[in-house]
C-alpha cells in the first residue's frame, strides 16, 4: 500500500491539544467533561493547566487550558487572561485532570485520520487491485497511544529506500518490501537517470576547469 508524498497531521500532536472529534469516537459527550476542554482552542487539553483568577471564581476549578495553547496565547497577548483581557492570572498543572484525560479510551489516531479523509488529492491511499486496505485496530488508553505509534502501529509511514534517487512514495511500514519488488524497473531507471545526471555534471565541471 502506497501513499503520495504528503503527511497529514494526526489527531494528536506533541504541540497541540487533542482533537475533540477523535476523542468522541470512543467516548460520549457526557464523558468529555468541561474541565477537560481547553478554554483557548476548545479541544481536549494536552498537559492541562488550571487557570486560577479571582475574577473568574464562579467557574470553580473548571477553567483548563492546554500547555501549548497557554504558552502561545500568553506570548501573543502579552500575558493577558484567555477569558477576559486582564493580567494577574495564575496557572498550575492539574495532575487530577491529567490522569482523567490519560485514562480516556481512544482509537489509533492514524486510522482516525485516514477514515476522516473522505476526499483527498494528496496523501491518498492507493491499495493494489484486490488488496485489502491495511487498518489499525488499536483501542486503548490515551496515555498508551505514543507507545503504540512508535512500536506496533501497522500504519507507520516511511519513505522509499530509493527516495534519494527520486522515488517520492510514502509507504506503510509493512508494505516496503512489496513496493520494492513491484517497482524494480522503475527504481533502476531512477538510479540510471541519477548516474547520467552526475556524469553530465562531472563533464561540465571538467570543461570549466580546463577553460
Amino acid at each position: 500500500m502506497e501513499l503520495a508524498e504528503n503527511k497529514e497531521e494526526v489527531a494528536m500532536s506533541s504541540n497541540t491539544c487533542f482533537e475533540r472529534n477523535w476523542i468522541l469516537t470512543c467516548n460520549s459527550l457526557q464523558q468529555i467533561k468541561d474541565e477537560y476542554v481547553c478554554v483557548v482552542c476548545q479541544q481536549v487539553a494536552s498537559n492541562p493547566h488550571q487557570l486560577v483568577c479571582k475574577e473568574h471564581e464562579e467557574f470553580g476549578d473548571s477553567l483548563i487550558v492546554g500547555e501549548s495553547c497557554l504558552k502561545r496565547y500568553l506570548q501573543e497577548s502579552n500575558g493577558q487572561c484567555p477569558i477576559l483581557q486582564h493580567t494577574g492570572c495564575e496557572y498550575s498543572h492539574s495532575e487530577l485532570v491529567q490522569k482523567q484525560i490519560d485514562d480516556l479510551t481512544v482509537r489509533c489516531p492514524r486510522q482516525y485520520q485516514l477514515d476522516s479523509q473522505a476526499v483527498q488529492e494528496k496523501g491518498k491511499i492507493f491499495p493494489k487491485k484486490d488488496e485489502p486496505m491495511t487498518r489499525c485496530s488499536f483501542k486503548g488508553r490515551l496515555q498508551d497511544v505514543n507507545d503504540h505509534l512508535e512500536n506496533s502501529c501497522p500504519l507507520e509511514l516511511s519513505s522509499c529506500w530509493f527516495k534519494p534517487f527520486g522515488c517520492a512514495m510514502i509507504l506503510l511500514k509493512d508494505s516496503e518490501q512489496a513496493h520494492l519488488l513491484s517497482q524494480v524497473q522503475f527504481h533502476l531507471d531512477l538510479v540510471k537517470t541519477h548516474v547520467q545526471t552526475l556524469e553530465k555534471k562531472n563533464q561540465q565541471f571538467k570543461v570549466v576547469i580546463l577553460t
